[in-house]
């Protein structure tokens, strides 16, 4: 993000994050019993109302503040869920990024995953606020190449020698 000084600065943690449930407040900004941070770079839908299911997209900062990229309403009937995107810190309990997930019996884990590797988390909220992990999955490895690449994309982050892009 460009600060108004004119630097350039990351904004975003190590895990990513789409959340779609409903808007419980607006100041602090709240979806499905999840507290939201947003600044002047946070796309929001005009007109969202307490109660509106919503669709955020965004990060989770090392401190395990969660940023909201974007908040838009979504159309009724939509099942409250989470896609978390992060690395896998530990697997005795499961947790991604600091973020300990509760595994049951039933959650479809693919073969392969380890401690550090880049995984994909689908988990639906339940009405009691409880999580239910419904699938752990192993993000593919990222492509290779040599030479000059055109990427057309809302860059979320730069961290060394990894960019992370919107989506």
């Amino acid at each position: 993000v460009k600060m108004e000084n004119g630097d350039w600065a990351p904004v975003a943690g190590k895990a990513t994050f789409e959340l779609t449930g409903k808007l419980e407040s607006t100041d602090p900004w709240k979806v499905a019993g999840t507290t939201l941070e947003t600044n002047k770079m946070t796309q929001i839908e005009d007109g969202l109302q307490v109660n509106d299911v919503v669709h955020v997209r965004g990060t989770v900062l090392e401190d395990g503040t969660w940023v909201a990229y974007s908040i838009e309403k979504v159309a009724e009937g939509t099942e409250p869920t989470i896609i978390l995107i992060g690395e896998v810190t530990s697997m005795d309990p499961w947790v991604v990024n600091g973020i300990t997930l509760n595994v049951a019996s039933d959650t479809v884990i693919d073969d392969g995953i380890d401690v550090g590797m880049l995984v994909r988390v689908e988990i639906r909220l339940l009405d009691d606020r409880t999580w239910e992990v419904l699938h752990i999955s192993l993000l593919a490895t990222p492509p290779t190449t040599t030479g000059c690449v055109t990427i057309v994309a809302t860059v979320v982050s730069v961290n060394g020698s990894e960019i992370q892009f919107l989506g």
